[in-house]
């Protein structure tokens, strides 16, 4: 399948990632809940929060959401968008975390429900809250990835996480409906095309 996604940004980062490509996303090395004989302070140690899909290079696929958080978020003279060229063959499309699936949503959110329920959740709240997006959510989702999905098969990880997303700029006044997809690439390797736009 073939995906065509745009990412805001400045000059500066633009030119780079044209040149160098996205920066590969970070190894998450946290736990969740601590488990028994983890290290305490690993959580601590967290050096870069994840965003609300968990950690990689983050796109929307409609030009107008992109434009629009555009203006609004990127505060900076010679902002600009680029669009993305990705292609997914049959077996990378299995790798693909679709939170718009209402399947794999539920299968989502009984797994949040089981870790919420853990002794040691409202502290970890409270190192992955940020202002802008739920580091949590997305601590939450790099752990369900490596617990259940790598779980199911050593041969696949999540390359790439949809969901649909509520970016608060003008005119949403705070709504809770959807304004687009969002995506989540964490395999830089799928992309196959930047150019600007």
């Amino acid at each position: 399948m073939k995906y065509l996604l745009y990412h805001a940004t400045n000059k500066v980062n633009a030119d780079k990632i044209k040149d160098e490509g996205f920066c590969p996303k970070p190894e998450i090395r946290f736990p969740l809940v601590k488990r028994e004989g983890a290290n305490p302070r690993m959580v601590s140690r967290v050096k870069k929060k994840p965003g609300s899909l968990g950690y990689g290079s983050y796109f929307f696929s409609s030009k107008v959401l992109t434009e629009l958080y555009r203006k609004e978020k990127i505060l900076v003279e010679g902002s600009c968008i680029l669009t993305v060229s990705l292609v997914l063959d049959d077996n990378q499309e299995k790798c693909v975390l679709d939170l718009t699936d209402e399947e794999t949503l539920d299968y989502f959110l009984e797994y949040k429900e089981r870790i919420v329920s853990q002794p040691n959740y409202q502290d970890l709240e409270k190192v992955f809250r940020n202002d802008n997006q739920s580091s949590l959510e997305g601590a939450l989702v790099e752990h369900f990835i490596k617990d259940v999905i790598n779980a199911q098969s050593t041969s696949q990880h999540a390359i790439l996480v949809k969901a649909m997303t509520v970016s608060q700029i003008k005119g949403s006044n705070r709504s809770y409906v959807a304004n687009g997809f969002e995506y989540c690439i964490r395999d830089n390797q799928v992309l196959k095309t930047v150019s600007l736009m």
